[in-house]
């Protein structure tokens, strides 16, 4: 019996643990500045849930990036949060956005 050897899913896409630690340290930036734009506007994660009938986890996954519900980003965008802050994995990510997030030559196209 042959044995094949484990790779991990960061191994395989060649992500260090440098990559890793940039990358939570700016979903951590994200969720606090979520959290914020609900507080200026009378919200809160608590009041949100209560609002669209679910769990408090779920908005929690969501403003901390571990999941995404369109019920939960749709309120988010009619309560005003800005476009920037939320990933939508039902929308295609723009030009601007691209831009926004990440300096860059622009696509070709």
């Amino acid at each position: 019996m042959t044995t094949i050897p484990q790779i991990s899913p960061e191994e395989n896409i060649g992500i260090t643990h440098e990559i890793r630690k940039q990358s939570g340290v700016l979903r951590a930036k994200v969720t606090h500045l979520i959290t914020y734009e609900l507080r200026i506007r009378g919200w809160t994660q608590a009041r949100l849930a209560a609002d669209l009938g679910i769990t408090a986890g779920a908005i929690s996954r969501v403003v901390n990036g571990a999941g995404h519900s369109s019920q939960i980003l749709d309120k988010l965008r009619e309560i005003g949060i800005s476009e920037n802050l939320l990933h939508d994995p039902r929308l295609p990510l723009t030009n601007k956005q691209y831009t926004d997030r990440r300096p860059g030559p622009k696509p070709r196209g």
